[in-house]
């Protein structure tokens, strides 16, 4: 499928399913609201037990609810249920064809090391053993106690949503959490409220008493309902936000659906006289606020200062006499046939964003050669004194959904500039073993952000916003490092005479190590082969 119809597809399908839910949300909160505003008629009726009056549009409105009477059944009775239906099986076929068609780039995290499959099937069973657990656990003794089964119900969600994020994508973990509640809801409506309703219905057309305990068991489950439906509204609208890669982001998701759910209670319960829970909900919009906020960016860097203040301790050992330095060069070469470059498929969004196909670049070789590899003296040069690390900064940028280039090399202490050069919003996630992690929104046309690491290591870039976007970072504590181009040559240049060991690492290939020794005013030669 072309990205032009792969975007008008999504568009069509997001489109019908807010249609469907704005009707399915609108009568759960209508018929909530209707049922805390009815009263007993002003002049008594037979079969009616409350009424309300309402305004609206030019029309005057007189609204009756009735109880259910033997053999009293109205000729024509309006079921609300088909709006439920549809939003479920529109999110359902929105599910699979943003997160599962086109090679389930957004359902996985390469860095959680979890295979496509398993991912999947995680995925799509989340749904249904949900609802087994959540059915049995309100049909049970336990769900007569609304505050014992709401407690295990909101630690449950919680425990689903970090599960999730261990499997999945932190994006496709939120979405699959908004996906399990609103599974929960359309079968309570076809399973717990539409039959309890047809039971009674069938009991006034047969002329037989009517037992309300069904119609008891209906109404809890559609106040369900209303508690989760403005966290499945946040959830929808979350996912292309920086509060999806925040670290802890599963707490965060259900402190959201908390806040939700005491804003539900506030609006449709007035006679609990609850406005605190507007001022709790507001309290956890403001903690959640400060926790995800981004560490301030410093103004006016000073040279061999980073911009977040890493400032590397001064240069230790012997001075090097330039003068008798040499230097190892050589190239890496990748042997047997090369992997056919694989096409990333891109939401439209990202699509948008480029003008050439979006390539997988994890493994780039041709003509024997391998581009991305970082060639490193990693033994031997501990007894000298390296130069200062460059004032210059190492820019990494983010272009049409994929980080260009995918692998670029510093010293410690010196600045990665971190730009974004897409009309839409990245979220940068550095992830280092030694040097900590950090994660920062970053908006189209937002400054660059500039980072700087303490100790060497490889850092892992990530999008949590894209999750196939990735670049590798190696930072080092000496000048002798490089990354190979396109014809895999690399050259060490400024090396006092000695011998070292020097490595070659790819991101999937692994290492190689050679000991060369460097002679004085001489280039070494040191070359590598991958297989």
């Amino acid at each position: 499928m072309t990205p032009h119809a792969t975007e008008w597809l999504h568009l069509l399908l997001r489109w019908f399913h807010i249609m469907a839910g704005i009707m399915w949300i609108g009568n759960s909160f209508f018929f909530m609201w209707l049922d805390r505003a009815f009263e007993p008629p002003k002049t008594p009726r037979e079969g009616v037990t409350g009424e309300t009056w309402m305004v609206h549009g030019g029309g005057y409105y007189a609204v009756e609810r009735r109880k259910f009477e033997p053999g009293k059944l109205p000729p024509t009775l309006h079921w609300f249920k088909w709006e439920a239906t549809l939003t479920w099986i529109s999110g359902f076929f929105l599910l699979l064809v943003v997160y599962y068609a086109s090679d389930a780039a957004l359902l996985m995290d390469k860095h959680l090391g979890v295979s496509r499959q398993t991912a999947m099937l995680v995925g799509l069973l989340s749904l249904p053993a949900a609802w087994l657990v959540y059915d049995l656990l309100w049909k049970s003794p336990l769900g007569s106690s609304v505050a014992v089964a709401g407690t295990l119900s909101l630690a449950l969600l919680g425990g689903l949503s970090y599960g999730l994020t261990r499997f999945l994508s932190a994006r496709a973990a939120f979405i699959h959490t908004g996906a399990v509640l609103g599974t929960l809801m359309v079968l309570n409506v076809w399973i717990r409220i539409l039959p309890q309703q047809g039971r009674m219905l069938d009991a006034m057309r047969d002329g037989r008493s009517v037992d309300p305990a069904p119609g008891k068991e209906a109404k809890k489950r559609s106040t369900h309902n209303s508690y989760m439906t403005l966290g499945v509204v946040f959830i929808m609208i979350s996912n292309h936000f920086s509060i999806v890669g925040y670290k802890w982001n599963w707490i965060a998701l259900l402190a959201m659906m908390a806040a939700g759910a005491g804003l539900r209670h506030f609006m449709l319960e007035p006679e609990a006289k609850n406005a605190w829970l507007v001022a709790l909900a507001a309290g956890v919009l403001v903690a959640l606020y400060g926790a995800t906020r981004p560490p301030p960016r410093a103004a006016g860097v000073k040279p061999g200062v980073s911009a977040n203040g890493v400032q590397p301790s001064a240069p230790a050992g012997k001075p090097i006499d330039q003068a008798s330095a040499g230097s190892i060069r050589g190239s890496v070469a990748f042997t047997g046939q090369p992997p056919e470059p694989k096409e990333v498929a891109l939401p439209g969004d990202c699509a948008a964003q480029r003008r050439t196909p979006a390539l997988d670049n994890t493994l780039l070789a041709s003509g024997g050669k391998l581009q991305g590899a970082i060639v490193h003296v990693s033994a031997g040069a501990e007894g000298w004194q390296p130069p200062p690390a460059p004032t210059a900064a190492v820019v990494l940028d983010q272009q049409g959904c994929m980080y260009e280039p995918r692998v670029v090399a510093l010293r410690v202490g010196q600045t990665l500039a971190i730009t974004n050069s897409d009309a839409l919003m990245h979220n940068v996630h550095g992830i280092g073993a030694d040097n900590g992690s950090f994660n920062e929104p970053m908006l189209a046309g937002s400054p660059r952000i500039e980072r700087a690491f303490a100790t060497p290591e490889i850092v892992n870039m990530q999008c949590d916003v894209h999750p196939w976007m990735g670049a590798r970072v190696g930072v080092f504590d000496h000048p002798w490092f490089a990354v190979t181009g396109v014809d895999g040559s690399f050259q060490l240049a400024g090396l006092p005479p000695g011998t070292y060991t020097v490595t070659a690492w790819h991101e999937t290939l692994g290492e190689k190590t050679v000991t060369v020794t460097v002679a004085a005013r001489a280039a070494a030669q040191a070359d590598f082969g991958f297989p």
